[in-house]
């Protein structure tokens, strides 16, 4: 996109933005995740089975996962657009798959740097497209 710095064209491109995630959030379909240590690893791990059973990101019938990395911080990313980033990011080796953790640590997940992960997306959505 090639920079404008003029006002009216500012404001159009952030009203975008805003309704974009005014519809996001008014939408029910809604999962949001934390991890109290996602901030001092720069981890963060998803569930997709638990007991023995899918769980999590496996089960999930939100359109947008949200993830909270801290206070005031939070990832908005598509549910599916998410699934498959992950399954790139396992066969590039970039995340590690089957890594034990949840309440006793009895589930299983995709554990995965924030910073690799947003990298990753755009990568995964242009071949989406």
């Amino acid at each position: 996109m090639e920079y404008n710095s003029d006002f009216q064209y500012d404001l159009k491109f952030g009203n975008k933005a805003e309704t974009e995630f005014a519809e996001i959030v008014k939408d029910s379909t809604v999962e949001i995740k934390s991890d109290r240590k996602t901030i001092e690893t720069g981890n963060i791990y998803i569930e997709y089975k638990s007991r023995g059973k899918k769980s999590g990101l496996a089960t999930t019938k939100a359109k947008t996962w949200v993830y909270k990395i801290q206070e005031g911080c939070m990832i908005v990313i598509d549910t599916e657009l998410l699934k498959k980033t992950l399954r790139y990011l396992i066969k590039s080796r970039l995340a590690v798959d089957k890594v034990r953790g949840g309440d006793n640590n009895t589930s299983l997940g995709i554990l995965v740097n924030i910073e690799k992960l947003i990298e990753n997306l755009r990568i995964v959505e242009k071949q989406s497209i």
